[in-house]
C-alpha cells in the first residue's frame, strides 16, 4: 500500500499550540508524534510511505507559514520522541534500518505553503498525494478538528478535486482544543434520516439554519447565541410548568 499522511496545520496564535501539536508525555500524542507513529505502523506492514504533508493556513510566526513553523518544531524535537511510550516501545523504533528510513521520511516532510483554509489543504495535499501515486492517505488532526477535516475532505471529493483510487482515514491524535472533552467541543448536526424521527417532516432543520451564524459578525454571534439560549429555557420552563 503506497501511503500519504497529512498532518493539518494550527493556527500559530492558537492557544497551546505546542501542547496541540506535541501532547503530553508519556501517553497523549499530539499530531506530529500521532504521525510519527503511523509512520512507524506502516514500516512495520511493510507499506510504503510517499509522502507527508504538513498543511498549512493563513497565519505566520517568525516568518513562516504554519506548516514551515510545524516543521521547524518537529526537527527541534526529533531527539525527544521516545518521551512517548508508544513510539519508544515500538519495534520499528529501536530497529536501525527502521530507524534511517524513519530519518528519511521525517526529513521529507513537505511543507505546503498556499492554502488559507483546511479545505484548501484537502485540495492541495490531494494533489501532491496524487503525483506521488499515493493510494491511502491519513488525515491528522486533533479530536476538535477532524470532524471538520472530513466534511472538508467530502466536499474535495464530491468536487472531483481527489482521486477516487485515492482513499482517505481521519486519525485524530489524542488531543482537543482547551483540554476539554470531545463531547463538550464539536457539535454535529447531522441531517436527519431516519423516518421515525419527527425532525425529518419539519420544514427548518438544525443543519440548515445553525451554519448561518458563522456569517454574522462577532458582536451578531454572541447576540444571536443569548437569544437562542434564552428561548431554549424558557422552552424548558414552559415545558416543566
Amino acid at each position: 500500500m503506497d501511503i500519504g499522511i497529512l498532518v493539518h496545520g494550527r493556527h500559530v496564535q492558537a492557544i497551546g499550540w505546542e501542547q496541540l501539536v506535541w501532547g503530553e508525555p508519556p501517553e497523549k500524542l499530539g499530531s506530529v508524534p500521532a504521525m510519527v507513529y503511523e509512520v512507524l505502523e506502516a514500516l512495520l506492514a511493510g507499506e510504503d510511505v510517499r509522502a507527508v504533508v504538513f498543511g498549512t493556513g493563513a497565519s505566520e510566526k517568525d516568518g513562516l507559514k504554519e506548516s514551515e513553523y510545524t516543521k521547524r518544531f518537529l526537527v527541534a524535537h526529533l531527539s525527544e520522541l521516545g518521551q512517548f511510550r508508544m513510539i519508544r516501545e515500538h519495534p520499528c523504533f529501536r530497529a536501525p534500518s527502521d530507524q534511517a528510513r524513519l530519518g528519511e521520511i521525517l526529513r521529507a516532510v513537505i511543507c505546503e505553503t498556499k492554502s488559507q483554509n483546511t479545505l484548501q489543504e484537502v485540495e492541495n495535499a490531494a494533489a501532491i498525494f496524487a503525483a506521488q501515486d499515493v493510494t491511502r492517505v491519513l488525515q491528522i488532526a486533533c479530536g476538535s478538528h477532524l470532524p471538520r477535516c472530513i466534511v472538508n475532505q467530502l466536499q474535495v471529493r464530491e468536487a472531483g478535486k481527489i482521486p477516487q483510487k485515492q482513499r482517505w482515514y481521519g486519525v485524530a491524535d489524542d488531543m482537543t482544543f482547551g483540554g476539554v472533552p470531545i463531547g463538550k467541543s464539536v457539535v454535529i448536526l447531522e441531517a436527519p434520516h431516519r423516518g421515525d424521527d419527527p425532525m425529518v417532516h419539519v420544514a427548518m432543520k438544525p443543519h440548515e439554519v445553525i451554519p448561518g451564524l458563522f456569517g454574522l459578525t462577532v458582536p451578531e454571534r454572541v447576540f444571536a447565541l443569548s437569544l437562542l439560549k434564552s428561548i431554549i429555557e424558557g422552552v424548558k420552563a414552559l415545558k416543566g410548568a
